[in-house]
C-alpha cells in the first residue's frame, strides 16, 4: 500500500486540474480484492473521493497493519520438501523483499534485536529439515563471536544465500 499510495499521490491525487470524480474513477480502475471492497459502497462524487481514500488509508495505510500482513505472508510462504537450489532461491528471494519492505516501514530486525529474534525463527520454519541443523549451527556460531550474541537478519541471509 505504500508504494501504491506514494505513486498514486504523486501522479493523480496531487493534480489539481482533475476533479474529485476524475480522481475517484481512476483510484477504483486501479483497486481489486479487499482494497476494492473497502470502497465499493461509495458512488463516484466529488464529495466521495476524500472520504474514500481516507478509508483507504485507515484500512491499509497504518504501519502494524502493514508489517502485520507482511509477516502474515511470510507464515504462510510454503516450506521446500528438500533442500532444492532453485526452490531456495525462490524463497529466499521473497524473504528478503519480504524484509526490503519491513525495513521501508522503518522496521529494520538489525538494528532492533526483538523483531529479530521474532523473525528468525519464523525463517527456519521455513527451511527444510535437512537445512535447520546447519541453521542452527551457523547462529550458534554467529552468537558466539558476536558481542551481543543475538543473531541478525542479515546474518540469516548470509545463511540462505550460501545454500542457495
Amino acid at each position: 500500500m505504500a508504494r501504491f499510495h506514494d505513486a498514486f499521490v504523486a501522479s493523480i491525487d496531487s493534480h489539481k486540474k482533475l476533479s474529485n470524480v476524475q480522481k475517484f474513477t481512476h483510484l477504483r480502475s486501479r483497486l481489486s480484492g479487499r482494497a476494492l471492497k473497502c470502497i465499493e459502497g461509495y458512488s463516484v462524487t466529488n464529495d466521495n473521493y476524500s472520504k474514500a481514500f481516507q478509508d483507504l488509508r485507515n484500512r491499509f495505510g497504518l504501519k502494524r497493519s502493514l508489517a502485520n500482513e507482511l509477516v502474515k505472508t511470510i507464515l504462510n510462504l510454503d516450506i521446500p520438501e528438500k533442500a532444492d537450489g532453485k526452490l531456495l532461491r525462490e524463497l529466499y528471494d521473497t524473504l528478503r523483499n519480504r524484509m526490503r519492505s519491513l525495513e521501508s516501514l522503518g522496521l529494520k530486525p538489525d538494528d532492533n534485536p526483538s523483531l529479530s529474534m521474532v523473525l528468525l525463527p519464523i525463517f527456519e520454519t521455513k527451511l527444510p529439515r535437512e537445512l535447520k541443523e546447519k541453521w542452527e549451527l551457523e547462529l550458534t556460531k554467529y552468537e558466539l563471536k558476536s558481542k551481543t550474541r543475538i543473531s541478525t537478519s542479515r546474518n540469516s541471509f548470509n545463511f540462505w544465500r550460501v545454500m542457495c
